[in-house]
């Protein structure tokens, strides 16, 4: 928190006969935030519970406008959303899902730099016996 770093969760052996993907939910939100919500654009109850972080968004769903998606990444990087994915990393279920969230909800500007020179610092580590 201290670094105000944008979080994105993964649950994963969900895999597993025990796994309790709501249980797990539950104690997310009530140990570290009640903003922690599963990410499913696809879900109604999704934009439902994800428009009562912030107004604007609240606003922007309930008038049906379109891009929503940019207004919850915004949220993720301002640390006002933290959405919730499950899969099994041993057998990458899930993990197509979860690579897409990231590039959806965590933008980066390398299209901006493009247009600057290739620049890159190279290091190399080399142990001497001595």
């Amino acid at each position: 928190e201290a670094y105000q770093v944008p979080t994105v969760l993964f649950i994963s052996k969900l895999d597993r006969p025990e796994a309790d993907l709501v249980r797990c939910v539950d104690e997310i939100r009530q140990t570290l935030s009640s903003a922690a919500i599963p990410y499913d654009i696809s879900s109604e109850a999704f934009w439902e519970e994800a428009a009562l972080l912030d107004e604007g968004l609240m606003e922007a769903y309930l008038a049906g406008e379109e891009g929503l998606e940019k207004q919850v990444a915004a949220l993720v990087g301002q640390r006002r959303f933290f959405p919730i994915l499950g899969g099994s990393a041993l057998t990458g279920e899930g993990v197509p899902t979860l690579l897409n969230a990231l590039a959806d909800l965590l933008p980066t500007d390398y299209e901006s730099k493009e247009a600057e020179p290739f620049a890159a610092r190279v290091f190399q580590l080399r142990h001497d016996q001595r």
